[in-house]
């Protein structure tokens, strides 16, 4: 008996380090801008059910910048299940040189991508089921050395965990830099910042993180806005502390 508690102990700590409870709370994000062109990303859903992604993922900068005419969001929601549909959204805020954007829920879908009533269980679901950004952000200035850890989709099939070093992040071509803008990224199951980039004199590409403490600089300066008045625990948290 004691031999399968053991054992049953052992494969609940590598389950859970193989898939943390931060993979469900990371999102990808396609981004519908009609006339046949999509782009996607990735994104983390955060505190009262919005979504933090990267600015590029839901816009176009051509003469003007072109928003989506839809922005879907998929999940995986346990291991070894395909990743499914979550929801539409639209964009509440969006800092083109931050590079950062904030998407709220429109309409909830199945995991098929078909709308759901308004009142529905997943809409619920999610209200329990975030990164909660509104904590004092992680500390520490990266090295080398220091592992990252990242969701990547397998194939369409699920989310499962990856890793690399900062000094992997550094040296990351802009082809996989724009496949991975707005990853959340976490230091031993602890948030740090998602992927961002950044640009050389020359006009090089190279890969950046906006930290948790730049992130909540953007969401807070938009206290003294409108845009938080259906999300009294930001707005609070924010007059409070910002």
């Amino acid at each position: 008996m004691m031999r399968i508690m053991f054992l049953l102990c052992f494969w609940l700590q590598v389950y859970a380090q193989d898939y943390p409870e931060w993979i469900k709370e990371g999102v990808k994000v396609i981004s519908n801008f009609g006339e046949s062109r999509f782009k996607s990303g990735y994104g983390v859903i955060i505190n009262e059910g919005l979504v933090l992604t990267h600015a590029q993922n839901v816009s176009y900068h051509e003469k003007e910048i072109i928003y989506p005419k839809d922005i879907i969001l998929y999940v995986s929601e346990a291991r070894d299940e395909p990743i499914a549909c979550l929801m539409h959204t639209k964009i509440l805020a969006f800092d083109k040189n931050m590079g950062l954007a904030i998407l709220e829920p429109t309409k909830f879908t199945d995991i098929y991508c078909n709308d759901l009533p308004e009142q529905n269980f997943r809409s619920l679901h999610y209200k329990t089921r975030f990164l909660d950004i509104l904590t004092k952000p992680l500390q520490r200035d990266l090295i080398d050395k220091d592992v990252l850890d990242y969701f990547l989709e397998q194939e369409w099939l699920e989310f499962a965990k990856e890793q690399m070093t900062f000094l992997e992040l550094k040296a990351m071509q802009e082809p996989q830099i724009k496949k991975l803008l707005g990853m959340p990224l976490f230091i031993n199951d602890e948030f740090y910042g998602i992927l961002s980039k950044g640009e050389e004199e020359g006009g090089k590409t190279h890969a950046k993180i906006l930290t948790q403490k730049d992130i909540l600089n953007f969401i807070c300066n938009l206290k003294k806005t409108s845009i938080y008045e259906n999300y009294p625990q930001i707005q609070d948290y924010c007059v409070a502390n910002y």
